[in-house]
């Protein structure tokens, strides 16, 4: 008959007073692999639903609220040990969107961010907004601890991750970033130095309508061809 990995583990929990010792080594093989399937199981979950194409409702919506719902959402999700500092200077913040999609890659900049802090007492987030000619600007910038030019070459590549897999993170959070991105026709980049903290551009076009992001998505198809 067919025994599960968690039936397994049970069973020679039952029969540990007879293996004595013998059984502790299994057991622990036994965890190692239950765990592997979980967190491999949870992966391909995360990235399947991540790169499903019936995303959020696209509307007009701005910017700054979902900038601001994410750092709500941070603050319980962490401890308030660091600062954050708002500079919202964009005039017009409103773009044809999905604010449910960016509020989640908002979330998952800031939390990167987050934890580059580390244990640091002093630090900080700052979080700004610009119009720049056409183009709707997000910088999230931190003073943590910094990336090489190695990492930042890979930080947007799915299941790379500098943190420990069954630990904190997976991989895909940036990945997930990128991705949200590109289907609203924007780029987003890193500039860090190692000990100096990392900043996060991330620029929107200023759609405003389906009809103008049909234009938009023309235009770029004609500019990618010619």
């Amino acid at each position: 008959a067919h025994i599960g990995f968690t039936d397994l583990l049970e069973r020679l929990e039952e029969s540990e007073d007879v293996l004595g010792d013998k059984a502790k080594p299994m057991k622990e093989i036994g965890k190692s692999v239950v765990e592997s399937i979980k967190i491999t199981k949870g992966l391909v979950k995360n990235l399947m639903t991540f790169s499903q194409i019936n995303r959020g409702k696209f509307t007009q919506s701005n910017i700054q609220e979902g900038l601001d719902n994410a750092i709500s959402m941070i603050n319980v999700m962490f401890d308030h040990r660091f600062q954050i500092h708002k500079d919202y200077q964009a005039t017009d913040p409103v773009i044809w969107c999905s604010l449910q999609d960016l509020h989640v890659a908002f979330l998952n900049v800031l939390k990167n961010a987050v934890e580059a802090l580390g244990s640091k007492e002093n630090g900080e987030i700052w979080i700004r907004t610009r119009n720049q000619d056409d183009v709707l600007v997000v910088i999230f910038e931190d003073n943590g601890h910094g990336m090489t030019q190695d990492i930042q070459s890979r930080i947007f590549q799915p299941f790379f991750t500098t943190k420990d897999v069954g630990g904190h993170g997976a991989g895909l959070g940036l990945w997930t970033v990128y991705q949200t991105v590109k289907s609203h026709s924007g780029n987003v980049t890193v500039k860090s130095q190692p000990g100096e903290g990392s900043s996060f551009e991330i620029s929107f076009p200023m759609i405003k309508s389906p009809k103008q992001e049909e234009v938009s998505y023309d235009d770029n198809a004609r500019a990618s061809s010619g």
